[in-house]
């Protein structure tokens, strides 16, 4: 992959299209990822994408310099239908894209299983989130909640609950709405993105409230006692925001 370096110094706002833009360029400029998101659409999944480290690494290897590959081959493939989630409905979706794409690990997720991991307050259980949207909406950073999927006519449609801008600036932001702020900190220094790749930014969890959807019309973010609920309350009314369309 070809390297290139933004000026040092501040975050300067870029158009949403012209990093989707971007993205879907360093997308379509790497072969591995292209026939990964190749073998994906061999599944026939009305709802799928490839996300989190699979795009993530790509971009903060390209704004601050290669990195050694860590977990490389392992490749975050994040789906949703109507029908019930089932662990062995993933492990077969796993094992057929292993046939397709011997080499390479796969984890498969049906993102209706995602209520089952959220703490909701009182002891009580979240209902079942309604689309892979939804489901994107919950993962543990801004940045990481970012997918991609190869339709059949070659378009690459981007799925961003919270926008490009972090992803592009480098800025790990945590999102409260499944991972609490000490899970979040430990999942951060288990990746070592900060050592693989120093100039990224890590906001502490109390001064990154979760930006909202630019469609949602909210009061404002409650404090951090109310965040993790309220977070995840918005996602059973909103319209996850998806990047800007690739043009024809």
């Amino acid at each position: 992959m070809t390297s290139a370096h933004w000026p040092a110094g501040p975050a300067v706002p870029r158009p949403e299209a012209a990093l989707a833009d971007r993205l879907r360029a360093l997308i379509r400029a790497d072969a591995a990822l292209m026939a990964q998101l190749r073998a994906a659409r061999t599944l026939g999944l009305a709802q799928w994408c490839i996300g989190a480290g699979a795009l993530r690494d790509r971009v903060w290897a390209e704004r601050f310099g290669s990195a050694p590959a860590e977990n490389a081959a392992d490749i975050d493939l994040a789906w949703y239908d109507d029908a019930p989630a089932s662990p062995a409905r993933d492990a077969g979706l796993a094992a057929r894209l292993a046939a397709a794409l011997p080499g390479t690990a796969w984890d498969v997720t049906h993102q209706g299983h995602v209520h089952e991991w959220l703490a909701a307050p009182g002891g009580g259980r979240w209902p079942k989130l309604g689309s892979l949207d939804a489901g994107l909406a919950t993962w543990p950073e801004t940045a990481t909640a970012v997918g991609a999927c190869l339709k059949a006519d070659d378009h690459l449609a981007l799925i961003a609950p919270f926008g490009l801008a972090d992803l592009f600036d480098g800025v790990i932001r945590h999102n409260p709405a499944r991972a609490d702020a000490r899970t979040f900190l430990d999942r951060v220094a288990a990746k070592r993105w900060q050592a693989r790749w120093p100039g990224l930014l890590l906001l502490p969890p109390a001064a990154a409230p979760r930006p909202a959807p630019s469609d949602v019309q909210r009061d404002p973010a409650p404090g951090a006692d109310g965040r993790a609920a309220d977070a995840f309350e918005r996602l059973h009314d909103l319209r996850v925001v998806r990047a800007p369309e690739e043009p024809a």
